[in-house]
């Protein structure tokens, strides 16, 4: 049986965007569910975390970090719904001008999913029909991440030890992957969605009439 939902990845460096293209992509889809990788950070006391002793800082980056079988298993859960009566998992979003009767003209529904970390995992990356990866240079992520505010803060030195580092890493594995549509993250944010939207209104209409 074909599904009824698209599922879109959205990933990439951390500051680049990715977050407000899923909101955005959220609120011009309709029949849309969002889930964040953020959402799924173990707390600071799990002993999943693991200690950059040179900093004395907890290293957030690593998928280590995230409780990715939960995200996995909710996932797993909607996907094997039908959407217009998907109970929805604690951690999701849905559209606020979801349909009522169903998918529009019949189409699917879209999920999106998001996360810094969102296509290193292999289950994520293989469940989705379209992969977006935004990416920045050192320095425009340096500039960015520089003027957010971070809970917990980062400490001198983290952003040159470990955030660019695990980064840098995890890009390039990514990269390796198949269909993996990467893009430039210091684009507007229009021009982002402009692309993402058509290939997902293409991708929805070819599911919808398969």
């Amino acid at each position: 049986m074909v599904s009824k939902w698209v599922v879109v990845g959205v990933s990439g460096a951390t500051c680049s965007g990715k977050t407000t293209l899923a909101k955005n992509l959220h609120k011009v889809f309709p029949q849309s569910v969002t889930i964040s990788q953020d959402d799924y950070f173990f707390p600071p006391d799990s002993t999943r975390h693991v200690l950059v002793e040179s900093l004395g800082h907890l290293n957030w980056e690593l998928m280590s970090a995230l409780d990715m079988e939960s995200m996995k298993a909710d996932v797993r859960s909607l996907l094997s719904q039908d959407p217009s009566t998907a109970v929805l998992p604690a951690k999701a979003k849905r559209s606020e001008k979801i349909l009522q009767n169903g998918t529009e003209n019949g189409y699917p529904h879209i999920l999106i999913l998001e996360g810094f970390l969102l296509l290193n995992d292999h289950e994520i990356s293989d469940m989705c029909d379209l992969r977006y990866y935004l990416t920045l240079t050192r320095e425009q992520c340096w500039h960015r991440r520089h003027v957010r505010v971070y809970d917990p803060p980062d400490i001198p030195g983290y952003f040159e030890q470990v955030v660019w580092p695990e980064y840098v890493k995890n890009r390039d594995q990514v990269l390796l992957k198949p269909n993996v549509r990467v893009l430039d993250g210091a684009l507007s944010q229009d021009g982002i969605l402009c692309v993402v939207r058509s290939e997902i209104g293409s991708a929805s209409e070819a599911k919808g009439k398969a």
